[in-house]
């Protein structure tokens, strides 16, 4: 290895762990130009591109690795990561493969593979991967959570309760897998109204009220005033999905003069539905970043009179 190509690379990454991204770069590409099969190079290159949120130029790079040093793992999962970070769902899953060839017990490239072969809607396969993490962890509490979140998507619903049960036990405190199963108690024809009710009000006395904390600004019309009426709508389904296609002509009848309308978009992805649906409310917030106390602290400023989920 030339001492040229080695020690601008060595440079580049001690750059880039400095937070000095675009000298990097430039440290990089120079080590490209002098060896151009330097696998490592074209990786960092990469890698350092994804970071810096240049997912679309960081693709390049890192198929050059992995076409150079096919069993290069790391730049097989940067590559997964990027190509899911731009729904490239297939492509994506077929990079987790890889890396899976060589290391079969891999978890998260299991993890990934089974969930970017969810957003392709090949939910068995999807299924089975998943399953492969189960079968050689079973306590793991976010395969538990994904493998019933597929048996709902496959109509499977004795089996997403059976799995989200064993994702409570492994991840208490976590509202998330709380709510679904309450979702999928729907769907089991062996529970009753009242006990659904009960688990519902379970649900409620564990995780704090949105009203119960101090502050929460009265939403209330004093007597004599005409004010417009404020709702808020929570969801993470405001995009391609069927909920929002019988959504959407509600939202577009709202009369905007006595009605004003915010949607909190509770979901990391976003498409052309998305942007559709926003042109209607007065207002659309991204929220699937916030916790429990931001989204809380959100839906205050002002409070809705009405707020659905």
């Amino acid at each position: 290895l030339p001492a040229g190509a080695g020690i601008r690379l060595a440079k580049g990454n001690v750059l880039f762990d400095l937070g000095r991204g675009a000298e990097a770069l430039t440290e990089f590409r120079d080590a490209i130009r002098q060896r151009p099969e330097l696998a490592g190079a074209h990786f960092s290159l990469g890698r350092a591109l994804m970071l810096l949120g240049r997912s679309d130029e960081a693709i390049e790079p890192l198929e050059r690795a992995v076409a150079l040093a096919p069993d290069f793992q790391a730049a097989w999962l940067g590559l997964a990561s990027v190509l899911e970070s731009r729904q490239r769902w297939l492509d994506a899953a077929a990079a987790f493969h890889a890396v899976l060839r060589a290391e079969p017990d891999h978890r998260d490239a299991l993890m990934g593979r089974s969930r970017t072969l969810s957003r392709a809607s090949r939910l068995d396969d999807a299924f089975d991967a998943v399953s492969q993490v189960l079968e050689r962890w079973p306590d793991d509490g976010e395969a538990q959570r994904f493998a019933a979140k597929l048996c709902l998507d496959l109509g499977l619903q004795e089996q997403a309760v059976a799995h989200l049960e064993k994702a409570a036990q492994l991840l208490p405190g976590r509202s998330d897998v709380q709510s679904m199963h309450l979702f999928a108690l729907n769907y089991l024809a062996d529970v009753t109204a009242e006990s659904l009710a009960a688990a519902h009000a379970a649900f409620g006395q564990r995780y704090r009220p949105l009203a119960s904390s101090e502050g929460t600004s009265a939403a209330v019309r004093a007597p004599g005033t005409v004010r417009p009426l404020r709702v808020g709508y929570i969801s993470g389904d405001f995009r391609r999905h069927v909920v929002s296609r019988f959504f959407e002509p509600v939202l577009q009848r709202h009369d905007r003069a006595r009605m004003q309308c915010v949607l909190f978009h509770n979901h990391a992805g976003r498409d052309k539905l998305t942007d559709r649906l926003q042109r209607f409310p007065h207002n659309c917030q991204e929220v699937a970043a916030l916790g429990d106390d931001g989204l809380e602290r959100l839906t205050r400023s002002p409070a809705p009179h009405l707020l659905t989920l």
